[in-house]
């Protein structure tokens, strides 16, 4: 018989693992065949089903590691997880607008890839072309929900999802505690070297098996069928904790007044980057300052920002 406190890390360890299982059985039963979606998600569903099913494999990894011994190991994989289940609320709440922040962000994550391939005298295969990006100054409002994890968790209120995100993210990178999870300090100072590492196996595990039943209850919502009713029940009882859904909070709107922007349209972009120039150098010599021009080719149009406007022109009585 162990310590009170050894039988119920125990009974929580099983708990969160027997959750996991019910709901990664679920998901292969909805894996293995087509779904009926509802028509107010179908727009949104194949991103959230494939974030669904990162969080439901990864959470299974997380499973098989900690019965294993590699708690400490699964860290990076339930950050993922926790990113990944906020990420897919943020998703089916901001719907529809959010597919258009989320293809943008892809599209721009594409041509960096892209660019610094080249730079580093990659070859390029056939076909990726460099992808149409909106000007800068007008990218989709919703991209800056998504730049950054702790914003994300900011707009949603919960504090506790960034700092579990913190801590995990000291075994993700190369730091200081991951350099020293497999060593052991002696009372007398000596360092004895370990074959795993210590830390808390429950910890990556309650995540994933939280996590997992939030993002469940997401996807039932979407489909018609009840296929995934009765393990997004019975989860939350095994695991003996009811998660609740994180509720999106709007920020109030900036008020920030737009700068006057000039914007040239032509046949051809070229055309509109010559008219830009005209115009430019017009408003300069009156005393305007002018942001860096924006240019669009789909549009074919240039675009400027005036950050501060010109002299008012001089009156002779």
């Amino acid at each position: 018989m162990g310590t009170p406190d050894t039988v119920r890390k125990g009974m929580e360890f099983e708990a969160a693992h027997l959750a996991i299982q019910e709901l990664v059985r679920a998901f292969e039963e909805v894996a293995g065949s087509s779904a009926e979606v509802r028509e107010e998600y179908r727009a949104l569903f194949w991103a959230a089903y494939g974030w669904w099913a990162k969080i439901t494999r990864t959470s299974q990894a997380i499973s098989m590691m900690t019965k294993a011994g590699l708690g400490v190991e699964a860290d990076p994989l339930a950050r993922v997880v926790i990113e990944h289940t906020l990420t897919l609320h943020w998703l089916v709440d901001e719907a529809p607008e959010s597919m258009a922040a989320l293809e943008e962000e892809g599209a721009e994550s594409r041509d960096k890839l892209r660019t610094e391939a080249i730079e580093a005298e990659w070859k390029v295969p056939a076909g990726i072309e460099e992808p149409e990006l909106p000007p800068k100054g007008d990218e989709h409002p919703l991209r800056a929900d998504i730049v950054t994890f702790k914003g994300l968790t900011q707009l949603y209120g919960e504090k506790d999802d960034y700092v579990a995100y913190r801590i995990l993210s000291g075994h993700v990178h190369a730091s200081e505690l991951g350099s020293k999870a497999y060593l052991e300090a002696g009372d007398d100072g000596s360092v004895s070297l370990r074959s795993s590492a210590g830390g808390d196996a429950l910890a990556p595990l309650t995540h994933a098996a939280y996590c997992l039943i939030q993002a469940a209850r997401l996807v039932e919502a979407m489909l018609i069928s009840d296929r995934l009713s009765r393990a997004v029940s019975r989860a939350p009882i095994l695991l003996g904790h009811n998660p609740p859904r994180p509720q999106l909070t709007r920020r109030p709107p900036k008020e920030e007044k737009p700068l006057p922007r000039l914007t040239l349209t032509a046949g051809e972009l070229a055309d509109a980057e010559r008219l830009a120039e005209v115009a430019c150098a017009a408003l300069r010599d009156a005393g305007a300052t002018l942001s860096t021009p924006m240019k669009s080719q789909k549009r074919r149009r240039v675009m400027v920002d005036v950050t501060a406007m010109p002299r008012p022109p001089e009156t002779h009585s």
